[in-house]
């Protein structure tokens, strides 16, 4: 007797669909992915292209989005795509993907406040750090015009590579950073300026 999906079920064809819709992404400047309502909603930008598409219950629905055409591996595209978190149904999310020189910035925003800037380029390497209390559309404009405000604390033994935070005073052997409401002090070589990082990606 044949029963009903479940909505993990969806959620996982879902998943699956958006993967397969990673990989044959045209190239673009900006890609937004949001979840509503149990559906992805993409949108993608590019010079002369705004395109959209839903997908729900596994489907690719209203897709505007032309298939890429150079018939190549976006290897840094889908480095994000592994990067992301999959959210159960009901959570919400936005991320929004921008296009460098060498690879891809992703701008992650999870149901609970929880933020992450992950970072790929088409060499294999990739890292995300986690974002406390920097905005996504702050961090955006930080990464339009980085300064010396934001600094990397390095973290071992997580999945992030590191945790963004606000440099308040270093000098030749530590540095106070304030990483929310916390302030760390943190040795010289535990820290670096994510100015310093952002032209590897």
């Amino acid at each position: 007797m044949a029963t009903e999906p479940t909505q993990q079920t969806e959620q996982q064809a879902n998943w699956q669909t958006l993967w397969c819709l990673f990989g044959n992404l045209p190239l673009f400047v900006s890609l937004d992915i949001r979840q509503e309502g149990g559906a992805f909603k993409i949108e993608i930008k590019a010079p002369n292209l705004d395109a959209k598409a839903t997908i729900r219950g596994g489907n690719l629905l209203e897709c505007t989005i032309p298939p890429k055409t150079n018939g190549s591996y976006n290897s840094a595209l889908m480095a994000q795509f592994l990067m992301m978190v999959q959210p159960e149904t009901d959570q919400t999310f936005n991320i929004r993907l921008l296009a460098t020189m060498i690879g891809c910035v992703g701008l992650h925003d999870y149901e609970g406040g929880r933020k992450v800037l992950s970072l790929s380029n088409h060499k294999g390497l990739a890292v995300k750090f986690v974002v406390k209390d920097v905005s996504l559309p702050e961090m955006e404009q930080y990464l339009r015009n980085p300064t010396n405000e934001l600094v990397v604390v390095h973290t071992t033994g997580t999945p992030f590579a590191g945790v963004i935070g606000h440099l308040i005073l270093s000098t030749a052997t530590t540095a106070y950073i304030r990483v929310g409401e916390e302030i760390l002090c943190v040795p010289t070589n535990r820290w670096t300026f994510l100015l310093n990082i952002l032209p590897m990606f």
